[in-house]
């Protein structure tokens, strides 16, 4: 998945299964240590590669907030301000809806197992939660 962000780059995420950080990489996440990508590459201004972004759940709704943020403010060359990283952030969270959305309904749509339609419909009842929790309460 790939995410342009206006004025500051693309973020990518490979979707690699990452090992999970050693404890002294996660200063400031400590309470989400899965949900912390593994960065395996940046060039300041033009892209950040990451492992993967967690759609999260009602136990933390602000954990894709807070690895966006700090996704993109190692990806910009210059300091942004609290309404810049409110708009980006928001931007790339609702891509990130959007993209899962349409991936789990097309797999929904094609798969033939009943197992696989199953987790698919997991995956957007989740998914369409969050994006109602984020509406109704304007997590920021």
């Amino acid at each position: 998945m790939m995410i342009e962000i206006e004025g500051l780059g693309r973020l990518e995420l490979s979707g690699a299964k990452a090992t999970p950080l050693k404890k002294s990489q996660l200063t400031g996440f400590e309470d989400i240590p899965r949900q912390v990508p593994r960065i395996s590459a940046i060039k300041k201004g033009e892209f950040i590669r990451a492992s993967h972004i967690f759609i999260p759940d009602r136990k933390t709704p602000y954990s894709m907030k807070r690895i966006l943020n700090l996704l993109i403010r190692s990806l910009s060359k210059k300091t942004l301000d609290k309404a810049a990283m409110k708009k980006n952030i928001l931007q790339c969270e609702n891509t990130i809806i959007e993209l899962n959305i349409k991936y789990y309904e097309e797999l929904n749509r094609l798969a033939g197992d009943e197992d696989l339609q199953k987790l698919s419909r997991i995956q957007l009842r989740k998914i369409r939660e969050y994006s109602d929790l984020i509406s109704s309460t304007n997590v920021s």
